[in-house]
């Protein structure tokens, strides 16, 4: 089953990760993808989609398991930490 799913890539304290289709059997940390299709930066917001491509992985059934990821890809902003109620 194929997922599109953040990669984290960067440095410690300093992250950054690709979007990337890839097959869920396979370990995250091989780095095997079928395809990069964006990259995001969460220190600075800045996000670069192939948005055609994604609309084409969803299209043949690829599962955007993650809440980020489609936020990331819709352009909506994850809420903060402190806006979350504590339990």
């Amino acid at each position: 089953m194929l997922k599109i799913r953040m990669q984290r890539t960067g440095r410690i304290n300093s992250p950054s990760y690709r979007v990337v289709v890839a097959e869920h059997a396979r370990s995250t940390k091989t780095g095997n993808i079928v395809e990069k299709v964006g990259t995001y930066d969460p220190k600075s917001k800045a996000r670069v989609l192939n948005e055609e491509r994604i609309k084409y992985w969803m299209s043949v059934g690829a599962k955007a398991p993650t809440e980020e990821t489609p936020k990331a890809e819709s352009g909506a902003e994850a809420p903060a930490a402190e806006d979350t109620p504590a339990a």
